[in-house]
């Protein structure tokens, strides 16, 4: 149980999109792009952010979260510029990422 402010960032493996698809397991209904949450440009990679709480006030939430969106000019200039800045994060071992 936690309570409390939280934050953590670790290494999962590799997201699908981002290995080459002749790396990935050969069988069909398995494949990551037939899943249903597969998107067209960002593949398996997302992000999810959860609220635990009681009362809280889930369409406030939703307001100050969907305020803080790009619009999609920005978004298109923000997809331009991918790859641009450097990478924060240190590289993946191979060994631990396998799929």
């Amino acid at each position: 149980a936690q309570a409390g402010k939280t934050s953590n960032i670790t290494i999962m493996g590799r997201w699908f999109a981002s290995v080459l698809k002749e790396n990935w397991i050969d069988v069909e209904e398995l494949r990551p792009d037939q899943q249903p949450d597969w998107d067209p440009v960002f593949g398996d990679r997302e992000q999810l952010i959860v609220f635990i709480g009681k009362e809280m006030d889930e369409e406030k939430i939703r307001l100050s979260l969907d305020s803080c969106l790009l619009d999609d000019k920005k978004a298109k200039s923000c997809l331009e510029s991918i790859g641009e800045l450097p990478d924060m994060f240190p590289p993946l071992d191979d060994d631990i990422c396998e799929l």
